[in-house]
């Protein structure tokens, strides 16, 4: 079966004020809620942090929806948490138990009708996020981001979708540093996912725009990106996992990695990195701009020194990988003759 994705821009959809925000009604709805409860809640990633900053970081947690705390899949972030936090009963994310393609489980975003104090029935998309989601009053619903400090070649994901009339289903990804993009959509712009009466699996690259190694991931999916959503559309998902790009990173070696000292900078014939006698054995790579990499080279001892004599003038990154594969520190270098 062929699958074609098409771009969708949330700037193009008149309804929506800004980047980050989902659906014009469901926003509109939460902000008039939260006004009238005078709720102020705010998200932390710092527990977050602690997690994907360990030994094993670089895979995405539950991406199989295996583990469960009650109604909520754990390591991820859903839209009936958020509604909760302002008095609303939703169930729009689900566990499903049966006709599941790998596993035990695997979940599913449907639309439903809500019912909200004051205003009626209203639908609802569901609404799934890697990082958290929280709601503000001038950007809207909001999806967070969780640290991620590696490359992955691509995304992949299984998924079905039976929308009802001619709704529309999509999903965002990007990997950012700073807040700039290093690889995946830009910020605003979702990916339309065609309906399927089977799971079907998605691979896509990620796309780099630079040899950044990104510090976060964005990645969310929603069960209808209309303002007009139709109740009953449902995206099922499962085994949403990162392929390629190797790699973990212990605590440790990011905690000393500030040690590094690359120099000269600018440099004409060589460049000479120093790193803690804890790195001696790991690899060291010169990579371009286009991500490419032009010299790979064992650190043997704690002071290694490489010869640039073949390359062009320009901006290139140094990069330290530990043995495992993790891009532990990158340093940006200029190359003039």
């Amino acid at each position: 079966m062929r699958i074609t994705i098409f771009w969708a821009n949330l700037k193009s959809f008149s309804s929506i004020r800004s980047v980050g925000i989902v659906n014009h009604k469901l926003c509109d709805t939460l902000a008039d809620l939260k006004q009238k409860l005078n709720m102020k809640k705010t998200f932390t990633l710092i527990a977050i942090m602690a997690l994907f900053f360990s030994v094993r970081a670089q895979q995405l947690q539950n991406g199989g929806f295996e583990n469960w705390t009650g109604n909520n899949p754990d390591n991820w972030y859903n839209i009936d948490a958020l509604t909760g936090q302002f008095g609303l009963t939703t169930d729009l994310v689900q566990q499903v138990t049966t006709n599941v393609p790998i596993g035990t489980y695997c979940i599913k975003l449907l639309n439903d009708s809500v019912i909200i104090p004051g205003q009626g029935a209203t639908v609802l998309p569901g609404i799934l996020s890697a990082g958290p989601l929280s709601l503000s009053q001038t950007e809207g619903i909001v999806w967070g981001k969780l640290p991620y400090a590696f490359r992955p070649d691509s995304l992949s994901f299984l998924f079905k979708y039976v929308p009802t009339n001619a709704d529309t289903c999509a999903f965002s990804y990007s990997l950012t540093k700073s807040g700039v993009k290093v690889a995946g959509q830009d910020a605003g712009y979702f990916l339309l996912l065609p309906s399927t009466a089977n799971f079907v699996r998605i691979t896509i690259p990620w796309g780099y725009v630079s040899a950044d190694v990104p510090d976060s991931m964005s990645l969310v999916f929603i069960s209808s990106l209309s303002d007009n959503s139709q109740k009953g559309s449902t995206l099922w998902l499962e085994d949403v996992k990162v392929i390629g790009g190797g790699g973990s990173v212990g605590i440790e070696d990011l905690q000393i990695a500030s040690a590094v000292k690359v120099y000269p900078n600018p440099t004409s014939d060589v460049v000479k990195v120093s790193v803690p006698e804890k790195f001696v054995g790991y690899t060291l790579q010169i990579v371009d701009v286009q991500g490419r990499i032009v010299a790979v080279q064992s650190i043997n001892e704690v002071l290694t020194s490489v010869a640039l004599t073949e390359l062009a003038n320009g901006q290139y990154f140094v990069r330290i990988l530990s043995t495992d594969n993790g891009v532990i520190r990158q340093d940006q270098i200029t190359v003039i003759k």
